[in-house]
């Protein structure tokens, strides 16, 4: 199976094809997919290893050599006017992590807008809210575990739209 044979059908995947294993949200354990970081100071004190880690893993019920980990924190203050269409201002941007046989072929970045209530795919640009077709199905596809899903109505709310470019974009 080559990358783009996987992404395509990763997105068009349906939620009950997925296995949901939340990991920290609801206290069940780690997802065994870490970032650690040293830091020589951190928060008044010496010598912190901190640990991140993803909150979710979906396992693709067909096929379980294709997982995707979620919820890795990148930015826990995103910022760009479309978040602001919100009753919440309040945005962070995480990671999804799509794996092969366990090994990671794929990130991509996604922005949870409303104080956490929704999950929507990052823009190319900061000019443009053109979201290609694929990317807006991955993150709604992310977006439905775990809580009835508003993806459809913020997608609008935020000013994106759809556009037929690919994506995802590989080997650049």
């Amino acid at each position: 199976m080559t990358l783009i044979e996987l992404m395509s059908v990763v997105c068009s995947s349906q939620p009950e094809e997925w296995n949901h294993i939340v990991c920290w949200g609801a206290g069940s354990g780690p997802a065994y997919r870490d970032h650690l970081q040293f830091y020589e100071a951190y928060e008044g004190s010496e010598h912190v290893l901190h640990v991140g880690s993803h909150a979710n893993v979906i396992a693709y019920i067909p096929d379980i050599s294709v997982t995707i980990a979620y919820g890795l924190k990148w930015m826990d203050d995103f910022r760009e006017p479309w978040v602001t269409q919100f009753p919440d201002p309040k945005a962070t941007s995480s990671f999804a992590d799509v794996f092969y046989n366990g090994a990671l072929v794929f990130r991509t970045e996604y922005v949870t807008v409303d104080g956490g209530r929704t999950m929507l795919p990052l823009p190319r640009s900061r000019t443009s809210l053109a979201i290609p077709e694929s990317q807006a199905q991955f993150v709604r596809l992310l977006d439905q575990f775990g809580k009835k899903s508003s993806f459809d109505v913020d997608f609008v709310r935020a000013g994106m739209t759809l556009s037929n470019d690919s994506w995802p974009s590989l080997g650049a």
